[in-house]
């Protein structure tokens, strides 16, 4: 899993009744040691470690700043796509439209020719 795969699990997850707890397992630990990490604000996270996994209550005092922390760091990395932009930057814009907007392309021919 990579580090947002891990953040919208985690996203996904804090919708449940409160307090719960978030069982992660090593790979999914690290990556959210990584956020926890490079997160300014304050987090109370009680957590244990059993068989392999790490276990995190989720509680009302630390849910909505996990939900920031996590959303924070989504927003940064994944970049919404404008398919009117992809479209326009490849040129399928101006393809498509050639004759509707501007001079037709016959009579940019002729303008080339008289000048």
């Amino acid at each position: 899993m990579t580090k947002i795969q891990v953040a919208n699990f985690i996203i996904g997850e804090l919708h449940k009744e409160l307090p719960f707890e978030l069982v992660l397992n090593q790979v999914e630990t690290e990556a959210f040691l990584t956020f926890v990490e490079g997160y300014k604000g304050d987090l109370r996270l009680p957590m244990t470690y059993k068989n392999e996994s790490t276990i995190i209550q989720i509680n009302k005092e630390n849910v909505d700043a996990i939900y920031l922390m996590l959303s924070t760091h989504t927003e940064q990395y994944e970049q919404p796509k404008n398919s009117i932009d992809q479209f326009i930057a490849s040129g399928g814009f101006d393809e498509a439209f050639k004759d509707e907007f501007g001079l037709p392309e016959m009579v940019k021919q002729s303008l080339k020719e008289v000048s």
